[in-house]
């Protein structure tokens, strides 16, 4: 199973994307979406749910602007009794 979710805010610089999932990673020059300052976890907490669940995730770029993120969990087939 995939999802992805997709912006076209101003994107991810380069040298920050290695980081990005790192607990309490903050980009530099990030502008907070409301008045409050982020404590860069919510993307460090996304990647360690993914991962318990066999899963991976990853961003890239969406081109014109904006970011990617993208992720996966292994599919499992479950038997159905009626």
């Amino acid at each position: 199973m995939a999802s992805i979710v997709a912006d076209d805010g101003p994107g991810v610089a380069d040298c920050d994307k290695p980081h990005v999932f790192d607990r309490f990673f903050t980009a530099k020059g990030a502008q907070p979406v409301d008045a409050h300052r982020s404590f860069g976890l919510g993307l460090s907490l996304c990647r360690s749910i993914v991962e318990a669940h066999g899963g991976i995730i990853e961003i890239e770029d969406n081109v014109p602007h904006g970011a990617i993120f993208r992720f996966t969990l292994p599919a499992e087939e479950v038997a159905i009794h009626e």
